[in-house]
């Protein structure tokens, strides 16, 4: 098991949180002006695509619900949503547990090869190792364009 790549994933996930400790529901809705999503909306799409990487990928069963899907996968955004979003409380709780579910399942599987590998323009994800070490780059992309947000936002 790589130690390593499961203190980046706590590490880069407490980082998530600790930027939306202060953010309000009605600051995680608003889409400032050159941004096309919102704080919710990327929080929903980390927990989204770390789940489908993850879970998805291996055949593990998913816990998210399957609306995520619909309001946070690829190419959503939120002036097309027509269900209730999931609050922040619920969000911080999916991404916590979420962090806590990944190192229960997938810690002594690294190598593991998985059935379908997905490609990513020229890169080819084709084990655990591979998925995990992708999706902690793109939350971290994610938690920066949650730090952007909150400087174009209003409390």
């Amino acid at each position: 098991m790589s130690s390593y790549l499961m203190e980046q994933l706590a590490f880069i996930r407490h980082v998530t949180l600790k930027a939306i400790e202060d953010v309000t529901e009605e600051q995680a809705d608003q889409v400032p002006t050159g941004f096309s999503n919102s704080i919710r909306w990327n929080l929903g799409h980390i927990a989204f695509v770390q789940e489908y990487f993850l879970f998805h990928a291996t055949n593990e069963a998913t816990d998210l619900p399957q609306t995520y899907a619909t309001l946070f996968g690829p190419g959503t955004k939120p002036t097309d949503w027509t269900e209730e979003p999931p609050s922040l409380d619920e969000l911080k709780k999916q991404l916590t547990d979420q962090k806590d579910r990944i190192k229960k399942t997938f810690a002594t599987r690294l190598n593991e090869t998985i059935e379908e590998p997905i490609q990513i323009a020229s890169l080819q994800l084709s084990t655990v190792e591979q998925l995990i070490s992708f999706s902690l780059y793109h939350e971290g992309v994610h938690t920066e364009t949650i730090k952007r947000l909150k400087n174009f936002t209003t409390i």
